[in-house]
């Protein structure tokens, strides 16, 4: 493990640009947006939520007894939660000198390796990873996004869907297929797909760093310029990047995602996923090794979903 002296330090006197900031929700919008909730065991388990199509012949004689129908019993499923973490050393020297824009070195390594552990959960949930149950050699794992969406997939030719399996109680990862390009078909097929879905609105489709720019130059959006003022100047503002998508079924928000996969479109409906913590974020100090101190960040956490036809994915996209 890497040992941070003050020969490596970048908050000594000498240097005034360090700037300590928090993680911008904007680096993790999946997590960001989602529910919090707490998990009791390390394999979580709950009923999918869903409605069946609504009945307009529904109607019953003045003075008759209720019509009791038979109701599609709704699906258990489950997800196991992952242990991640991120180490830390600092040189007792390094929390001694004078600083400028920290308070202490140990404190902004806390920071940064917080930080990072972030957008190391950011890019578990949104990625394309199955569940594992784990052992006293292998880690458990929770699955992602990507790995539930079974319903609603548009997929190139050889790809193929993961999903929860009731036989092994696992949810498998996708295979992914052949690449094709971005194209406004595609996102309509799968906003055409999520209507059917009585509560599934899609608020936010989000993208990798290509595929945002893809999007963005889709054929009949519309290039817009406008004319802005600073001060005696004029300006020309050309607005190159979509932010909203308005479709035959609502507004959706384009946002880009850099935790996730570039070759996927995730269509998401955040009220049917929530972070479950079994183990807060903390910080535990280690034992002592010479002159330093050694510290880890970890979390314990799964992702559940309570409704995958709620929601999307455009897979196995082209990349630049």
């Amino acid at each position: 493990m890497a040992v941070t002296t003050t020969h490596a330090m970048t908050g000594k006197r000498e240097e005034l640009h360090n700037v300590i900031s928090n993680v911008d929700p904007h680096l993790t919008p999946f997590s960001s947006m989602i529910k919090k909730g707490k998990a009791k065991t390390t394999n979580p388990r709950w009923f999918t939520k869903g409605y069946k199509p609504a009945d307009g012949d529904n109607k019953v004689v003045e003075g008759a007894d209720a019509n009791i129908k038979s109701k599609t019993q709704p699906v258990k499923i489950g997800n196991f939660t992952q242990i991640q973490d991120e180490g830390f050393s600092v040189s007792t020297t390094a929390q001694s000198i004078d600083k400028v824009g920290q308070h202490n070195e140990l404190v902004e390594q806390t920071i940064e390796a917080g930080t990072q552990l972030r957008f190391d959960m950011e890019a578990r949930a949104v990625r394309n990873y199955g569940s594992v149950e784990g052992d006293a050699v292998t880690a458990r794992e929770s699955a992602s996004f990507e790995a539930y969406i079974v319903t609603n997939a548009n997929r190139g030719a050889t790809g193929a869907s993961g999903g929860y399996s009731p036989a092994t109680k696992l949810i498998s990862a996708a295979t992914d297929g052949t690449a094709r390009p971005l194209v406004e078909g595609l996102v309509k097929d799968v906003l055409l797909k999520t209507a059917g879905s009585t509560d599934g609105k899609i608020e936010m489709i989000s993208l990798g760093t290509s595929n945002k720019q893809s999007f963005s130059s889709i054929e009949g959006i519309a290039a817009q310029r406008v004319n802005s003022t600073s001060g005696a100047k004029k300006a020309l503002t050309i607005i190159g990047a979509v932010d909203v998508y308005v479709s035959d079924f609502g507004s959706h928000a384009i946002v880009l995602n850099k935790q996730q996969r570039d070759e996927s479109a995730l269509f998401i409906n955040k009220a049917s996923w929530e972070q479950l913590i079994l183990q807060p974020m903390k910080r535990d100090p280690l034992a002592k090794k010479g002159h330093s101190d050694e510290n880890m960040i970890a979390c314990e956490w799964t992702l559940k979903c309570t409704n995958e036809k709620a929601n999307g994915i455009i897979a196995d996209l082209t990349t630049q």
